[in-house]
């Protein structure tokens, strides 16, 4: 019978995991270092739409050649375009008014500091809500901030999807005690609805109407503003971003969610998404009546980690959105003795070690196109990111029979 491994050597196996989480991600950084120069293209292309929008101009028209670029704004990338109401709520990350240059600088700023606030928050909430009671352990857990090597994709790229990961973080810090702060947060989150929209999900069904409430005016008033000042119709630029979306199926980079595999063989990008959208929602009922059924439904670091698993599968994706999956890693990180392939495949996971290293040495060992190994690596990494959902509710029940344990320890 193999001998138990004992808490002190669980211990330190958690934090050889934090580190090695760390060192993976730092590394990312400094191969971007050394191979890239700071391109920052996402942010250009973001702030070039949010200028022209301030400027009264739907950005598809001066993409498609019916209105002029702007000498001082560019010319618009054929490939760009984001949601309608992204245009106005997301001059608060890429503003329109200034210089691209001062934008840069901005992002930097942001980048700097919103991973560190968000650390410390992870810290207090782990603290304060009893998942960890040693200080250097619940230290070690908001390190895991840090952990998703793509990190380095989304701060090099200019990408908010790091700010917009942020952001729904600090909003579950918030959730009880601040509810209209939280709709506010995500209603700026909501400038990557690939990522954000799902998290509105357990606020529906736990009935946080102030937060759902305060998000949905402001989503809407950003969409009334962008139509209003670009004297478009209201839903065209919205169907025109969905038409946009569904042909960058020949992007390397894209993934059109759990279901991507089946755009190989000839099943429309459409179809594709409705069958991931599906699948969460289907997913999303069989976990909400599992939490609710065994008494987890007020654990909203269960709730956020189970939703930031669906976010990655149930709509067109890029690597830099995979930032969200800080959530399961804490989550598994506050049990005592979490399942040690848990570990092992968030490491993965982070490392983006299936969906890169695949294609890299099946073209190094066999010639074959990234193209086509590519959505085979997402598949399996997709099936490995769903894999940790037991680990998450294990950890939401162990914080239970903790905080269960704790209430007649106090009675006695």
């Amino acid at each position: 019978m193999p001998k138990r491994l004992s808490d002190k050597t669980y211990r330190r196996l958690g934090l050889l995991f934090v580190a090695c989480s760390l060192a993976f991600s730092l590394g990312n950084v400094l191969r971007f270092v050394v191979s890239y120069s700071l391109p920052m293209n996402d942010a250009l292309w973001r702030w070039q739409e949010c200028a022209y929008v301030l400027r009264g101009f739907n950005p598809f028209d001066v993409m498609q050649g019916v209105e002029p670029a702007d000498p001082f704004i560019g010319e618009l990338a054929p490939s760009g375009g984001t949601m309608p109401w992204s245009y106005v709520l997301g001059n608060v990350f890429n503003p329109g008014w200034c210089s691209f240059a001062t934008v840069r600088l901005y992002l930097g700023c942001l980048y700097a500091t919103l991973p560190v606030l968000c650390a410390m928050c992870v810290y207090a909430y782990l603290t304060e809500h009893r998942y960890i009671s040693d200080p250097k352990r619940a230290l070690a857990a908001s390190l895991l901030v840090f952990a998703p090597s793509l990190w380095a994709n989304a701060v090099f790229f200019g990408n908010q999807s790091g700010i917009i990961c942020c952001l729904i973080v600090l909003s579950m810090f918030l959730l009880e005690n601040h509810p209209i702060l939280t709709g506010v947060l995500l209603a700026f989150a909501m400038c990557k609805p690939q990522i954000a929209a799902v998290f509105f999900l357990p606020l529906l069904v736990r009935g946080k109407w102030k937060t759902i409430l305060t998000s949905a005016v402001i989503v809407l008033a950003g969409w009334a503003a962008a139509v209003r000042m670009t004297d478009t119709r209201p839903l065209e630029m919205l169907l025109q971003m969905l038409t946009q979306g569904l042909g960058y199926t020949n992007s390397y980079y894209s993934y059109y969610g759990i279901f991507n595999i089946l755009l190989g063989f000839g099943v429309p990008s459409k179809v594709v998404l409705v069958l991931d959208v599906v699948f969460a929602c289907a997913v999303f009922a069989l976990l909400a009546r599992l939490l609710f059924r065994e008494g987890l439904e007020d654990d909203w670091l269960c709730w956020f980690s189970l939703i930031a698993v669906l976010s990655t599968c149930w709509f067109y994706k890029q690597s830099h959105d995979y930032v969200i999956l800080m959530l399961p890693c804490i989550a598994v990180f506050t049990m005592d003795r979490p399942p040690l392939r848990q570990y092992l495949n968030l490491f993965i996971i982070n490392g983006q070690l299936l969906s890169q290293g695949i294609p890299m040495e099946a073209g190094r060992l066999f010639g074959i196109e990234k193209a086509n190994s590519y959505p085979w690596g997402k598949l399996l990494e997709s099936l490995l990111i769903l894999a940790t959902l037991p680990a998450i509710l294990a950890a939401a029940r162990e914080h239970k029979a903790k905080l269960q344990q704790e209430a007649i320890h106090d009675l006695r």
